[in-house]
């Protein structure tokens, strides 16, 4: 608190910290919870003051109107400040709690709106929380008003890493809905923005997609397996990424992307060029739409998933938990080498355990993990003699 006239006096001393505070005109007053414009002033003072005084002496003292005026300007959202915080001056993103980044977007989206319901109702206790996701999160917060923000970017790595959970997660940190648009080799523009729909009385309208909404509103989407679309089938989806911020829909109404929608890709991808051949080189210029970050996720550690499934399932035997992960990632690994049958998922574990609290191991696996690889009951007992038989 002894640092605040110090701090009057320089700016009333020097010319030169209007203009640089004028710089730092695009931080917002209401950013998280506190405001942070006395941190972010008495941050600039303290790292840059001996361009200001050298001595006690050079530091002129406001009369009452230059005070209220300064005040005013710059002070009027000390009001509930931590002080202590000042000498914070090393915050950085990964650091900034959970509480005050939902409040960053409080009131621009109605819970009770189509958009607001989709929400995610997860419990974050519940999950791993990568270190790198919680920083995509702080990243997204501390440059929201910037003149550069971030609104797009991209989730790679093997399938199963967690990619779809981590952008419902970044969803839920942020308190905005999550939108997920699934991508297939016969996707068009048109499938993505919505369709024509007869009304009751004969006539025929363009019904936007949630996509299109999600588009106008603060929100996170996710573009799941994006890596499918075609060279060219989805180009106007390059103004939509960009500074351009556009679409035009098919009935001719151009909408604009909401400063607080952001869109995360989703894509498979392995630590070499051989792994996961089949996925599709994105074309450069759409790829280069997801530059505000690039992330690769790998597996949870086996004792972290082990962690989750516990606590989600209710199913305690984490002797037995680590098992079944084991054959998950053995059936995954069949998977991509054959062909035979499709990938499995952590959820789809997580049920197995639950299941497993009533049922045998491979009758809970019956109802669980065998069909999300296949509904062929040939291929199931496949697995089971080549995989399951080398743990039961």
């Amino acid at each position: 608190l002894s640092l605040i006239p110090v701090i009057i006096g320089a700016c009333a001393q020097n010319e030169e910290i209007e203009n640089r505070l004028s710089r730092l005109s695009h931080l917002p007053s209401d950013r998280y919870v506190d405001n942070p414009n006395l941190y972010w002033l008495s941050y600039h003072i303290f790292n840059t003051r001996s361009e200001y005084y050298s001595h006690m002496d050079d530091i002129s003292t406001l009369d009452n109107d230059q005070l209220q005026i300064f005040i005013t300007k710059h002070l009027e959202n000390m009001i509930g400040w931590d002080f202590r915080d000042l000498y914070n001056v090393n915050m950085s993103y990964g650091d900034i709690s959970y509480e005050k980044i939902s409040k960053v977007f409080s009131g621009e989206v109605d819970p009770d709106s189509e958009l607001g319901r989709l929400v995610p109702k997860i419990n974050l206790d519940d999950y791993y929380i990568d270190p790198k996701i919680k920083g995509i999160v702080d990243l997204l917060v501390m440059e929201k008003d910037s003149n550069f923000p971030i609104n797009t970017g991209m989730l790679y790595g093997p399938p199963a890493s967690g990619k779809s959970t981590a952008v419902m997660i970044i969803a839920k940190i942020l308190n905005l809905p999550y939108v997920p648009v699934t991508f297939n080799s016969n996707i068009s523009m048109d499938d993505l923005l919505g369709s024509w729909q007869p009304t009751e009385d004969g006539k025929i309208q363009f019904v936007e997609s949630m996509f299109v909404k999600a588009y106008q509103s603060p929100s996170v989407v996710e573009f799941v397996e994006c890596y499918y679309v075609k060279p060219g089938a989805c180009g106007d989806l390059n103004t939509a990424l960009d500074e351009t911020a556009q679409i035009t829909l098919p009935n001719g109404k151009i909408i604009y992307r909401h400063p607080s929608c952001f869109i995360i890709a989703t894509m498979n991808a392995g630590e070499n060029e051989n792994e996961y051949r089949a996925v599709r080189e994105q074309d450069v210029s759409f790829d280069r739409r997801f530059e505000g970050f690039k992330e690769y996720l790998d597996f949870f550690g086996e004792d972290v998933f082990a962690g989750m499934i516990a606590k989600k399932s209710g199913y305690t035997n984490t002797d037995e938990i680590m098992l079944m992960i084991r054959v998950m990632k053995d059936m995954n690994k069949a998977a991509e080498e054959t062909g035979d049958w499709q990938t499995v998922y952590p959820s789809a574990v997580m049920r197995w355990a639950q299941h497993r609290k009533y049922k045998d191991i491979i009758t809970a696996a019956r109802s669980t993990i065998l069909p999300n690889a296949s509904k062929n009951l040939e291929t199931q007992k496949e697995i089971l003699d080549s995989i399951f038989n080398n743990y039961w």
